[in-house]
Formats: C-alpha cells, structure tokens, sequence
C-alpha cells in the first residue's frame, strides 16, 4: 500500500498531493489526488485523505499528515529606523 508523506505548509498554502504520496513501487502513470481539499486555512494538525489511482482504475484512499504553521511562523516583517535600511 502507498505511504503518506506528512507535509509542513505555510497558512494559507494547499499542499500538492502528488508530493503527499510515497509513489516509490507504485505503477508508471499512478496518479494522486485530494479526496476532500485540505484545510490549510487554520493552524494545526488537519490529516486529509489522498486518493490514489492506479492505472487499472483502482483507488487507495490514503490519509496525510498535513501541518499548517502559525501565520507568526511565516511573516516576519524588518522593522526600519528613520535613515537606516533594512
């Protein structure tokens, strides 16, 4: 059976489901899609179902560990003095 890659995004960002799936051994022309989108929308741990196809037209549902950082993880802005540069 194909393993789960877990994944690590920024909020706000989906994750590829092809890059979700361990593919190694699995049949040339497998394909992996989300079953349901995941919610990358809120921080926190969200496992999301892939679904992989094979080219026989069999399907494995998959379920990824998907991690979405804390908005404060991905933006950090410089803060400038009057004069001075960044």
């Amino acid at each position: 059976n194909p393993q789960p890659k877990p994944q690590t995004v920024d909020n706000g960002t989906a994750p590829n489901a092809e890059d979700s799936v361990d593919k190694t051994g699995l049949p040339e022309g497998t394909t992996v899609t989300w079953k349901t989108n995941p919610d990358v929308s809120t921080p926190g741990n969200h496992p999301t179902v892939a679904l992989v196809t094979y080219p026989d037209g069999t399907v494995d549902e998959v379920t990824v560990p998907i991690t979405v950082k804390e908005q404060k993880d991905t933006f950090n802005p410089t803060a400038k003095q009057p004069g001075q540069t960044a």
